[in-house]
């Protein structure tokens, strides 16, 4: 028997002895790949004079990510635009944000907005006892009568009355992002006093295509804010030697950024560095991590968090050495064997015998996106864990291998003229616009002071 054949029904009798119809249960929940997006309308647009040219999604904690402003491409006219294959925003958990349109000189239009939470389709309703109040996947909109015979009067998602010639308005309300961490469907409307996501139907005052409504669908990242990045081993180092004493960043654009540990870091297991010491790059270009350490027989790895989420790592199915996740480089790992005699560095060159003691890291790029990354340099041996080896394969662990790890700052920025980052024992004095340019007197506004980003009001 085929189980996925089996349907279940609900038996209804009449009262009076009439014909009985079966009627099948509802199917299951779908899941996101079973759910089919498509408005209601799609093709192009019968109207050259409403265009959504683009929508900038604002973040107070992701104010540096460039990928939370989206430039729409309108030479097909289309009025269905999916971006979701190609543009993920980020905000963090439950945090309050805005939404943007630029629509150009063009007048007598409303916006809306929806977020997919229980990624199922986009659903939209005004809740019950309110004029107003968003309902549903919907969380924003600039004007809508709730359901009214007229639209001479109505409201905004806020609950503000609009009136006369304020209904021309693309303006929408701050709301509030998913809670649960996570990637969600995001759908921006143009339209006119309608929230149907699938766009206006109803025909009370012109419908989508009459009016030159379009849509926009792109992701949304949810990131936990409150990543305990820890690691496993947090004491003082059982080893006097292999002391890392510095760490080096060679950008190939802004130079050399540095750290220096003072005696008592040296010592320590793990150094939260991120407050002191800010590394610089470039968008998308290949740099060299450098650290200083005496002693041998000690490899070395390099993460990045690229979604701010804590650190992952991984070696890519069909390779014995291709870093994922967040690892970006290492000196040196044997993919997981029962035996350390032998390996690979991250770019595939083969390790044995003595070249496996402190070898070179390799050169990696860092993120195209610009915006601040949690940077974590691991001192171990022949393992990827970003949290310190714990496994003892080889006789040891993190500790009796004189482990060590150090968070920084990597600043990715498109900006040129910081040429060299220093730091020691907490004493660096850095201010940084979020475009990555030196700020001597900061005002009102979110800056990267000593490696963390400050809300300066």
């Amino acid at each position: 028997m085929n189980n996925s054949n089996i349907h279940s029904y609900t038996v209804k009798f009449d009262e009076e002895g009439g014909e009985v119809t079966p009627t099948p249960d509802p199917d299951p929940t779908p899941t996101p790949d079973d759910v089919d997006y498509t408005p209601a309308f799609t093709g192009t647009k019968t109207r050259d004079d409403r265009w959504i040219n683009e929508i900038k999604l604002t973040s107070e904690m992701f104010a540096d990510e460039s990928a939370n402003t989206i430039t729409v491409n309108n030479d097909d006219k289309l009025c269905y635009n999916d971006y979701t294959g190609s543009v993920t925003m980020k905000a963090a958990a439950g945090e309050t944000v805005t939404v943007t349109l630029n629509i150009g000189d063009a007048s007598w239009m409303n916006a809306y907005v929806y977020i997919d939470e229980e990624k199922n389709g986009f659903t939209a309703s005004i809740a019950e006892g309110s004029y107003y109040e968003p309902a549903g996947d919907l969380v924003s909109y600039s004007f809508y009568n709730n359901g009214a015979a007229g639209d001479a009067g109505g409201w905004d998602s806020a609950g503000k009355d609009i009136a006369g010639d304020d209904r021309s308005t693309v303006a929408l309300p701050s709301f509030v992002v998913p809670e649960k961490d996570g990637t969600y469907r995001v759908r921006v409307k143009l339209d006119w006093c309608n929230i149907d996501p699938a766009g206006d139907r109803d025909g009370r005052f012109g419908d989508f295509m009459d009016n030159g409504g379009q849509i926009v669908d792109f992701m949304l990242k949810v990131v936990n804010g409150e990543v305990d990045y820890t690691p496993t081993n947090t004491g003082t180092r059982n080893y006097t030697e292999r002391n890392i004493t510095a760490l080096k960043l060679t950008s190939p654009a802004h130079g050399v950024s540095e750290y220096l540990l003072d005696e008592e870091q040296q010592q320590c297991e793990y150094v939260d560095a991120v407050e002191e010491a800010t590394f610089v790059a470039a968008p998308g270009e290949d740099v060299i991590i450098e650290v200083v350490t005496d002693g041998s027989w000690v490899n070395h790895y390099v993460y990045i968090d690229y979604a701010a989420d804590g650190f992952t790592a991984g070696i890519a199915d069909g390779s014995n050495y291709e870093p994922t996740g967040d690892l970006v480089s290492y000196s040196f790992y044997n993919n997981g064997s029962s035996s350390d005699e032998n390996g690979w560095n991250c770019n595939g060159v083969s390790i044995t015998g003595n070249d496996r003691s402190k070898p070179e890291i390799p050169g990696f790029a860092v993120p195209q996106e610009v915006g601040t990354y949690r940077l974590r340099i691991k001192q171990d041996w022949c393992s990827i864990d970003p949290m310190g080896d714990s496994n003892e394969n080889f006789g040891g662990t993190f500790s009796n291998y004189g482990g060590q790890i150090i968070d920084v700052n990597l600043l990715v920025s498109d900006e040129t003229g910081i040429n060299e980052v220093k730091g020691q024992n907490g004493n660096v004095k850095t201010i940084y616009d979020l475009q990555g340019r030196k700020v001597d007197n900061p005002t009102k506004g979110i800056y990267i002071i000593n490696g963390k980003k400050v809300l300066v009001k």
